[in-house]
């Protein structure tokens, strides 16, 4: 069962959509075939957090390493039993390894371009269409297959792993610690988003508001979160009316500044 959420999922960040490759969807559907939903739903939160922040300064992070991470972290959560925040801490490994996988799937799936710069030459589109999609397919079997191995190694050593963390404890406890400040990172650019006129700040209010809606935090917490929700709205506000009020400068004969 887990192959098949894995290679669907694959898949879909190639061929379709990618919605269902986000790593909340992804962990929580991948949680789900692990028989944790509630690992999946946790490890998910966190990680997107985790791109939500990374997204706006590293680009490199490319959408396709996603489901490997998604897929790693939540069998490391539900199947080894490790915490959700552990996970998520682990995140910025998992997303590494996935994007060497994709480079060495990139450096096999060159070997094609011969096959594919002839059919279109001669019009075979069968050809082209087989060429340009075996190797996404190849790539999303190759993710399935590594998660199913993933899962089997990680449940046979599963009391191996529990007593590797207590080992390196420090590590462990670091690694929770990260993924424990995600929330923070992204109410950080939440706050970021609505003062530079950006309108996924929208969604991040929302986020922080379902947050201090479901979590047990105490008062001051979740005045703090709407002070800085205030904050936020303030700047957007500021910034909207402080554009519509500056005039066009233009050039001679009419045309706009591009600074």
């Amino acid at each position: 069962m887990l192959g098949i959420v894995v290679f669907l999922l694959a898949a879909d960040q190639f061929l379709f959509t990618g919605m269902l490759s986000r790593p909340l969807a992804a962990c929580t559907l991948i949680g789900a075939a692990c028989g944790n939903l509630q690992a999946g739903l946790m490890a998910g939160g966190a990680i997107e957090m985790l791109l939500a922040g990374a997204d706006e300064s590293i680009r490199i992070l490319d959408r396709r390493n996603y489901v490997f991470a998604s897929a790693a972290a939540v069998i490391l959560t539900a199947s080894a039993g490790l915490d959700a925040q552990a996970a998520a801490g682990f995140a910025p490994v998992l997303i590494a390894a996935g994007t060497g996988l994709n480079h060495l799937l990139s450096i096999v799936n060159m070997s094609l371009l011969p096959s594919a710069r002839n059919a279109a030459e001669t019009r075979n589109e069968k050809k082209l269409a087989v060429t340009h999609f075996l190797p996404l397919l190849i790539a999303a079997a190759v993710s399935a297959v590594i998660a199913v191995l993933m899962q089997n190694a990680v449940s046979a050593n599963a009391e191996n792993i529990v007593l590797m963390a207590e080992k390196y404890e420090w590590v462990y406890k670091a690694l929770c610690m990260a993924g424990s400040l995600m929330p923070c990172v992204g109410f950080a650019v939440l706050l970021r988003n609505l003062s530079v006129k950006d309108m996924k700040g929208a969604f991040w209010a929302g986020a922080a508001a379902g947050s201090m809606i479901t979590a047990a935090i105490s008062p001051a917490a979740a005045l703090v979160i709407c002070a800085g929700a205030a904050f936020g709205a303030a700047a957007y506000d500021y910034h909207q009316a402080v554009k519509d009020e500056t005039p066009v400068k233009t050039q001679k004969g009419g045309g706009q500044k591009w600074w």
